[in-house]
């Protein structure tokens, strides 16, 4: 397998020096970074070692960053603003010279920086102790990564599409603080996959986006300044999603609930106990659809999920020096 250092994400981080290391098929290293503010880019080297001739590769990639972003108002509580970004994700160096990380077999070469590019419209209010933000955006890449539960690993699919709306909200008068965030999203291939191996037979036709989470809110009431107490209690809302491109196997949703009581023991130093996952509910953290096979059963497709940890107690003792 391969090791990451310093983060999972090192190529799509784009921080020089950061190499990925692989015991058969060498050193990925990334070397600058270019520009900054509205005229970045990013360039990186990508290094790719191996025993033969066909297992290595080197390229270099340069990619602009354009970025651009209008506000009219104030119009009393009310500003309209229009942000453009324009942006990147890598792909895997191994798939500079394999077809699959699956087999990591000989193939065509794949691009190592694909191009994005987003927008966002909305208004922001400003009124007394509120603060608000509606904002209908879209976000379009030239290419998907999506999870290859076979390999562990994501794997290069086509172009999609992702938009939706946000609203986000705070609240704070004397003691009692109030956020409250929703979002909602769709995310589409451009083009229709035909016949996509990695969900089976039946289901690997469609233009969902495979784990593309679909609905999310959150809450959080805090109560300041009661004394050395402080109290927050937090709910989180993820929506059932599309595990399949024809959108015929669907996640569960999920909602967990958290609670932190803090005390202050002066200025510079404080206690926290957290409860997490308060009501010990048994959801997914995240699921995949994909095929399975366990010891002594025939291979099967079906979905994979990753519990959700079950309630949870720390104790926190922070310092500030």
């Amino acid at each position: 397998s391969w090791s990451v250092s310093p983060s999972e994400d090192a190529l799509g981080a784009f921080q020089p020096g950061v190499s990925v290391m692989h015991p058969q098929y060498g050193i990925g290293r990334i070397v600058a970074v270019d520009g900054a503010g509205p005229n970045r880019k990013g360039r990186v080297a990508f290094t790719v070692g191996g025993a033969t001739a066909a297992q290595r590769a080197q390229d270099t990639a340069t990619i602009p960053q354009p970025k651009a972003s209008v506000a009219v108002g104030p119009f009393g509580p009310l500003e309209l603003y229009v942000d453009y970004g324009g942006g990147y994700h890598s792909n895997d160096a191994r798939l500079l010279t394999a077809r699959s990380l699956a087999t990591l077999a000989p193939g065509a070469p794949t691009a190592p920086l694909v191009p994005a590019q987003g927008w966002e419209s909305g208004l922001r209010v400003a009124a007394g102790g509120y603060r608000g933000t509606l904002a209908l955006w879209q976000l379009k890449l030239a290419s998907e990564l999506t999870f290859n539960g076979d390999a562990a690993s994501s794997g290069v699919t086509g172009p999609t599409t992702r938009q939706g709306i946000e609203w986000s909200n705070h609240w704070g008068t004397g003691h009692l603080v109030l956020d409250a965030d929703y979002a909602f999203s769709q995310a589409r291939f451009d083009e229709t996959l035909v016949d996509s191996a990695d969900y089976g037979p039946i289901h690997g036709a469609g233009d969902f986006v495979p784990e593309s989470i679909e609905q999310a809110a959150t809450a959080t009431l805090g109560l300041q300044r009661l004394g050395p107490f402080g109290l927050d209690a937090r709910v989180r809302y993820f929506g059932p999603r599309a595990l399949t491109p024809d959108d015929q196997i669907r996640s569960t949703d999920s909602l967990l609930t958290s609670l932190r009581v803090s005390y202050a023991l002066g200025a510079s130093q404080r206690l926290a106990l957290d409860l997490f996952n308060l009501f010990g509910q048994s959801v997914d953290d995240v699921s995949y659809y994909y095929q399975y096979q366990l010891k002594g059963q025939p291979a099967q497709y079906g979905i994979v999920s990753h519990p959700a940890e079950p309630r949870e107690v720390r104790l926190t003792y922070r310092v500030d020096i």
